[in-house]
């Protein structure tokens, strides 16, 4: 089966408004996306993303997420640590492809 990895990054706002999700990219390999997080490559947090999950999705349409892989930031860091999924996500459902950009 062939799946890519998507990297989306997610902002919460309060809970009457909702959350911004922004699918960033997408990877070949597991690898490369957990790089991409772990670092920050390309500064995904931009000031106020707290949230970064990587999707692994099987090709095809309307494909549900394989797995995914939650990460939060921290300050103390300065990067994104691995994390379980935030309830205010959980309460919104599934995290999928909406586009990359």
């Amino acid at each position: 089966m062939t799946t890519i990895f998507t990297v989306t990054t997610l902002h919460f706002h309060d809970p009457d408004y909702g959350v911004s999700p922004r699918t960033v990219g997408w990877y070949p390999t597991l690898v490369e996306a957990v790089e991409t997080v772990r670092h920050n490559r390309g500064d995904i947090f931009e000031t106020s993303y707290t949230y970064a999950v990587i999707t692994e999705l099987p090709a095809g349409l309307y494909s549900l997420p394989i797995q995914e892989i939650w990460y939060e930031w921290s300050d103390i860091i300065g990067g994104y640590r691995p994390c379980e999924r935030p309830d205010e996500w959980t309460r919104r459902g599934i995290v999928t492809v909406v586009g990359i950009g």
